[in-house]
């Protein structure tokens, strides 16, 4: 195993250890600006607890481009966690069909309670299950990776917001009537047609077509093209 495979072993054990212990009750807004309050609680020496606080500013969910990466996902966490991201989502298929989000991590404060790991993680939960205007979360993971545990509570975010987001992007007639971008669409129709005049756009088109795993939509009108 090279040092690059034991990093992201690593990388992946940390993202397995993180623990979700409450999520925020309000998805991620579609048509607007999201703050999120985050809280990740680890483990110190003795019997002290590390607290980081901070914030998580996501911009209006973007149909997405052709050519998406994670790497616009992501800003201001740590690079190594942003590349373990975007490796992990690649092999889990991670579904961001469609939408683009963007995170920009605020870090706020950072402390050490006097207290066990258990008794500021009851303390934490009771507050933020006062609020009732509830867009929090809290999680805890290794001190040592804690950026790693960060991206895995966006994905989180992301997974439960997805359906809503979709689905409301669908209501504003945003969606054609197969589910896929408008501007996506747009863009498939214009490499179909110059692909009828230059066969070197063929390979650029099955290429889209496979990437935002649309092909069976467009396959005999593909395949047409390439008979010709």
């Amino acid at each position: 195993m090279d040092k690059k495979d034991d990093q992201y072993m690593k990388n992946k054990r940390a993202f397995e250890r993180t623990v979700i212990y409450h999520m925020p009750q309000r998805t991620i807004s579609t048509f607007g600006n999201t703050i999120y309050t985050y809280y990740f609680v680890a483990k110190s020496k003795g019997n002290q607890t590390t607290v980081h606080e901070g914030a998580l500013h996501i911009k209006t969910p973007l149909i997405v481009t052709p050519y998406f990466s994670s790497k616009d996902t992501f800003h201001n966490i740590d690079k190594d966690a942003v590349q373990f991201a975007e490796q992990l989502m690649e092999k889990m298929n991670f579904p961001f069909t469609f939408i683009e989000y963007y995170f920009h991590n605020v870090e706020r404060e950072t402390w050490r309670e006097n207290q066990p790991f258990s008794e500021v993680l009851i303390k934490l939960t009771r507050l933020l299950e006062q609020d009732k205007n509830d867009r929090s979360i809290l999680f805890s993971g290794e001190e040592a990776t804690w950026s790693i545990s960060l991206v895995k509570a966006c994905m989180k975010i992301i997974e439960m917001s997805m359906q809503t987001n979709l689905t409301e992007i669908e209501e504003r007639g945003l969606l054609d009537k197969n589910g896929i971008p408008k501007a996506l669409e747009k863009k498939i129709e214009a490499l179909f047609k110059r692909a009828q005049r230059d066969k070197n756009q063929i390979n650029m088109l099955g290429s889209l077509l496979l990437k935002h795993d649309i092909f069976d939509y467009y396959e005999d009108r593909f395949f047409k093209l390439i008979k010709r």
